[in-house]
């Protein structure tokens, strides 16, 4: 598996190069209901629009989006993304904030 690359300016991660990399297509994840309705929660809690949360060639994605979109490409994918979140986030500190805020 190639690196996943984040863009500087919004850390949005490069989920183009992840659906070649499995063989998968974007618009077909963008399609399944359950996507559309990660994309209406997730967009309600960040407070960004749904339309922001993918870029329009459907190369950048939110990085929650990227997971989401990585775990239906493979699982594995999922647990290396969120070894790289966790690894420059205090993810303790954030589950805390929703558990007890």
């Amino acid at each position: 598996m190639r690196d996943v690359f984040e863009r500087d300016e919004d850390g949005y991660l490069n989920v183009g190069m992840i659906a070649v990399s499995f063989n998968r297509l974007v618009s077909d994840w963008l399609m399944l209901d359950d996507a559309q309705a990660y994309l209406s929660a997730l967009s309600e809690r960040e407070e960004i629009p749904v339309s922001d949360l993918v870029s329009d060639d459907l190369e950048w994605a939110h990085p929650f989006v990227a997971l989401k979109f990585g775990r239906w490409c493979d699982i594995g994918l999922e647990v290396y993304l969120l070894g790289l979140y966790a690894e420059h986030n205090d993810v303790g500190a954030e589950i805390n904030k929703v558990l007890y805020t």
